[in-house]
């Protein structure tokens, strides 16, 4: 085992392996993985791919251990961030080695855990079979499941993935199935129209069932083992995802990046956040964790993991907190992502785009518009945006607004938008292609823990 040194027990990391990924069942699924022979590179793929990317926090001995993991491994650090420099990193090999020795120790789970782990594999393949089913082209389920079990399959759930777990503890049956599902496979690899819906294409589902019917040995728990089940917290590189928000590209990061840079009001900065939240909620909150939700509200920002309504742990945030500890993640270059950054001139010309739109806006009929007219104003801001790319056609777009405002009286006011207001657009345009002007004064790369 790896030595994790004096930042990190041993029996701590153990601890934090056996709770596994934020899925539910997760711990069951890693079991499983680990009772049938594969190469260490499939071994280490599936936790990888298991884990995905988020965090956790855990209270253990009285010290909080704040945990993060991506694609380049999982990170360890006392408190409650791991942007820290006191902190372990281990790589995806380290942490399928370490589990599949707990496995072999017994010292990973129960054994009542480890005894319903092929139990949850079978459940959870009929399930994704289900779904894959119902998301095939008309007539694709006749090709992929014999003739006997379609009156079975146009049931309801969870009658049908009832019916699909008992098939499939019978090796003929899964046998004929894993040939049929390698022949869809092959179809779809060539023809994606065989899916309606591709959340679980044919090939995936494939692989999952092939490895299913392999041979496993089940584990066996150590004498007298006993899993403790760890007090958990949210971290704050939980709550500072959430406000980042996940993706590698979010027009929402440039607007609030923006903002900051053009206001720095705490009042106003505030009043933007609140906006863009607004009231409402969303599941799998915290880093696509299963069992994590958020609400907000004109008071602010609840995150919680657990039972909606009785969570195990929940933090509450005003939006006072939340617009400063956003001011802090943009201060110190870990709000945007890499690119956003590659899309900011996209992003800034349809910004410039739409204030043109604006300066249009309630004019009179007669005026002519140098642009597809849209209610939605959709395809006249993508028009607008690839004109301004243009020196030429973006010189010739601002003489017609610089013409459209001089002929416009001065007392010029339509459903509250006056000269002025037009004035300031023109000249705001100006500057812009200028380059004296931009919605984003300063540009700073960073590099996210992400």
């Amino acid at each position: 085992m790896t030595k994790t040194g004096s930042i990190l027990p041993e029996e701590t990391l153990n601890a934090i392996l056996r709770t596994g990924s934020n899925h539910n069942r997760t711990e069951l699924r890693l079991i499983y993985n680990f009772m049938s022979v594969q190469t260490k590179e499939e071994y280490e793929e599936f936790v990888r791919n298991e884990y995905g990317n988020g965090g956790k926090g855990f209270i253990i001995d009285g010290k909080k251990y704040a945990v993060w993991f991506n694609k380049n491994g999982m990170q360890i650090a006392l408190g409650e961030t791991v942007r820290t420099k006191d902190k372990i990193h281990l790589s995806w090999e380290q942490v399928t080695n370490r589990i599949h020795c707990l496995l072999k120790e017994g010292e990973f789970a129960p054994q009542s855990m480890l005894d319903k782990a092929q139990d949850n594999a079978i459940k959870e393949h009929a399930q994704a079979l289900a779904y894959m089913k119902g998301d095939m082209a008309e007539g694709v389920a006749e090709i992929v499941f014999a003739e006997k079990d379609l009156p079975h399959l146009r049931s309801i759930y969870p009658e049908i993935t009832d019916y699909l777990e008992n098939k499939m503890k019978d090796p003929a049956w899964l046998s004929e199935l894993n040939k049929r599902l390698s022949g869809v496979a092959n179809a779809y690899k060539k023809s994606k129209t065989i899916m309606r819906f591709h959340y679980y294409d044919p090939v995936t589902v494939s692989k999952r069932f092939h490895k299913l019917a392999a041979e496993v040995t089940p584990y066996k728990a150590k004498d007298g083992f006993v899993s403790t089940e760890q007090k958990i917290f949210i971290t704050q590189d939980e709550i500072d995802s959430f406000m980042i928000k996940r993706g590698s590209y979010s027009e929402r990061r440039l607007r609030t990046y923006s903002f900051y840079l053009l206001n720095e009001d705490k009042k106003s900065r505030t009043d933007f956040i609140k906006k863009q939240y607004g009231t409402g909620g969303q599941n799998y909150a915290l880093s696509g964790a299963d069992n994590s939700y958020a609400n907000y509200d004109g008071k602010g920002l609840v995150l919680a993991r657990g039972n909606y309504g009785n969570p195990q742990v929940s933090i509450s945030l005003s939006w006072d907190k939340v617009a400063n500890r956003i001011a802090y993640l943009i201060k110190n270059d870990q709000f945007l992502q890499t690119e956003d950054y590659a899309r900011m001139p996209e992003y800034e010309r349809e910004h410039m785009a739409d204030k043109i739109l604006r300066f249009y806006n309630r004019l009179p009929e007669a005026v002519d518009r140098p642009f597809t007219n849209d209610f939605f104003w959709e395809k006249p801001r993508k028009e607008i945006a690839d004109v301004l790319k243009e020196p030429i056609g973006a010189e010739k777009l601002l003489q017609k607004m610089d013409a459209v405002l001089a002929d416009l009286p001065l007392d010029f006011n339509a459903y509250g938008t006056s000269y002025s207001d037009k004035a300031d657009i023109l000249s705001q345009i100006h500057k812009y292609l200028k380059g004296d002007y931009t919605i984003f004064p300063i540009k700073k790369k960073k590099t996210s823990f992400q």
